[in-house]
């Protein structure tokens, strides 16, 4: 399978679901990542 980048904005902040793995990414400067 390919790797399913799916961008979501949601109240400003950037949400990554890469695979398995789901980052939140917070436009601001926050990153963190959430392991399924």
């Amino acid at each position: 399978m390919k790797w399913l980048q799916i961008a979501f904005r949601d109240n400003g902040s950037c949400v990554l679901i890469d695979r398995l793995i789901i980052y939140h990414l917070s436009c601001p400067a926050t990153k963190v990542s959430y392991l399924y």
